[in-house]
């Protein structure tokens, strides 16, 4: 009864929810200026977030090479080779699960893992099948359930939603032929039996369609495009949605869309689109690239594009280069959470082992770090460095 009310009322939500882009509504909107030169600022990163650092626990079953991460109250959940627990206080290594295999309570691919903390289950989508599984924090199988859409579909990314769903984007995309790209990407998939909903958000000439090769082939390296710069951020209950091939951002919460802002000139004006790439959402700040995509070497274009923070309180843009004061070398630190779960208004970035054994011994650290650093050693996990944005 609780999931037929609950499709009713997602039904009757996405059939109202507001997603156009037209230009009166436009106006009214704060827009964020990409075309002008923002002068670089240092600034502390102790200034605009409380700092928290947490060194992962370093045993024989929890050796790190990086991973997905996700945060609550209670845990540090990352997901590297296994899916693995730890305390959020401490970092004190808790346990494991690894259920990849081939019986059909097995996974046979991790693509992404999605933790929900409420309901105590991570959830584990593989492109092979379609399929999501769904267990235990301790990975005791509870279900899995085939994502049933009539046409090219495959999660590039999924992540927790709300009490009855995740949210994600279908990156499906063909070369040859962009055409096949899904004109309303963004999905709301049940966590009871994995029925999907398209949110109402349409995107009728997809990032790939409208993209430009001087090669004779016309080939265009959409892996990039797509895989490597989605714009789907969760901060606790609200999604940031801001697709590449539209003007206007926009946030999900409680099955409403609402637009927020729009980045101007417009992404299509040039020869070379102008895209806005988010990798960080809370409250007051948004961080992103403003980046120039050109076709021939998408990967160059994201590399040397400027890292800005929008200011939503403000509607200020400025060009900060963060750096941690503890590290008495200026070195830029931009907190993320990118395919992440974190509590409301956090971002997170790491320092490795070996890096902070380094500078601990050229006498480059102070404060806590130091102390941490002191009883550390070069083959440790990393630390884990929550931010909390003011």
């Amino acid at each position: 009864m609780k999931l037929t009310i609950s499709v009713f009322v997602v039904a009757v939500c996405l059939c109202s929810m507001g997603c156009s882009t037209d230009k009166s509504k436009s106006d009214s909107l704060p827009v964020i200026d990409l075309s002008r030169e923002y002068p670089v600022e240092k600034k502390d990163i102790h200034e605009i977030a409380d700092v928290e650092y947490i060194p992962l626990e370093t045993t024989d079953a929890s050796v790190l090479s990086g991973g997905w991460t996700s945060t609550s109250d209670d845990y540090i959940v990352i997901k590297d080779n296994d899916i693995c627990f730890f305390d959020r206080k401490t970092g004190k290594y808790l346990w494991k699960f690894n259920r990849m295999g081939n019986s059909g309570e097995e996974y046979p691919l991790v693509s992404y893992l999605a933790v929900d903390f409420e309901s105590e289950e991570c959830y584990i989508y593989t492109p092979i099948g379609n399929k999501v599984y769904v267990y235990t924090y301790h990975g005791d199988f509870k279900r899995v359930f085939t994502l049933e859409v009539g046409k090219e579909f495959r999660l590039s990314i999924i992540n927790d939603y709300n009490q009855d769903f995740l949210i994600g984007y279908n990156g499906f995309s063909y070369r040859k032929d962009p055409t096949l790209l899904d004109p309303h990407p963004y999905y709301l998939v049940s966590k009871k039996d994995g029925k999907v909903f398209p949110l109402p958000l349409t995107v009728r000439n997809p990032i790939n369609k409208k993209q430009k090769s001087s090669r004779d082939d016309g080939y265009i390296d959409s892996s990039i495009m797509i895989n490597e710069m989605i714009n789907l951020l969760i901060n606790e209950d609200e999604a940031f949605i801001g697709d590449f091939a539209l003007d206007t951002l926009y946030t999900t919460q409680d099955c409403k869309l609402t637009p927020i802002a729009v980045q101007s000139p417009s992404v299509f004006s040039g020869d070379i689109p102008l895209v806005l790439s988010a990798d960080l959402f809370t409250d007051t700040y948004m961080g992103f690239y403003a980046i120039k995509l050109d076709a021939d070497n998408p990967l160059k274009s994201i590399t040397e594009a400027p890292y800005l923070y929008w200011n939503r309180k403000t509607g200020e843009v400025h060009r900060y280069e963060l750096y941690d004061s503890n590290v008495l070398i200026e070195k830029v630190r931009n907190p993320w959470m990118y395919n992440t779960k974190l509590d409301r208004n956090y971002g997170f970035y790491r320092f490795k082992a070996e890096f902070l054994v380094e500078q601990y011994e050229a006498g480059n650290l102070q404060g806590e770090l130091k102390e941490i650093a002191s009883k550390m050693d070069m083959e440790d996990n990393y630390v884990l460095v929550l931010c909390k944005f003011k």
